[in-house]
């Protein structure tokens, strides 16, 4: 989502609570998806901001969303799919999250929100600064309601997503319990200064 006139774009990465923070910001339209790379080449004075979400949670949100179930079930899409060629077709593409918010160089959104801790993220000093409104989130867009801790019947399956998914993972500080102990560094501050 472009704004110019505030010179920012929000980076949607799907199922990381994008129709939530488009209500937030009076987004009328459907929520385009743009990679930060591209936004940065084209627009590279604009504050660019993302949500990501627990690696885990994500891969059954995405699941259930676009009801994958009807093709094939959620283990064979960690133990089987996900490890192959053709997990970029299933979820995100090869790596995830990163490859919303990274170039050759690294990250390259300027802030971070952990959609776990939305309101707080959005609420901060920082980004009210930069957008010019306070955060009031609705939870939108809702796909599953239950733990998705309970989507991973084996201890096979959740090591299999912390290995495909390894850097993602470890530079975001995500675990499997859900516990917070996010990179610091990484969720709700200025990474870059544009």
């Amino acid at each position: 989502m472009i704004y110019h006139t505030e010179k920012f774009v929000y980076i949607h990465i799907p199922k990381t609570g994008g129709h939530s923070v488009a209500d937030w910001l009076e987004y009328k339209r459907q929520p385009e998806m743009y990679q930060a790379e591209d936004i940065k080449i084209a627009y590279p004075d604009y504050f660019q901001f993302a949500t990501l979400r627990n690696t885990w949670e994500i891969l059954v949100s995405y699941f259930v969303f676009f009801n994958y179930q009807r093709l094939f079930s959620f283990e064979d899409l960690v133990l089987k799919l996900l490890p192959s060629e053709k997990h970029e077709d299933y979820f995100l593409g090869k790596t995830g999250q990163l490859s919303w918010i990274t170039n050759e160089n690294g990250i390259c959104v300027d802030f971070i929100c952990n959609t776990n801790y939305l309101q707080e993220h959005l609420d901060s000093l920082h980004l009210q600064k930069k957008i010019g409104k306070k955060a009031e989130i609705k939870h939108l867009a809702r796909s599953h309601s239950s733990d998705y801790r309970a989507w991973y019947k084996t201890s096979k399956m959740v090591d299999a997503v912390n290995e495909i998914f390894k850097e993602e993972i470890d530079l975001f500080g995500f675990n499997f319990e859900n516990k917070f102990q996010q990179n610091e560094k990484m969720f709700g501050n200025i990474l870059f200064n544009p």
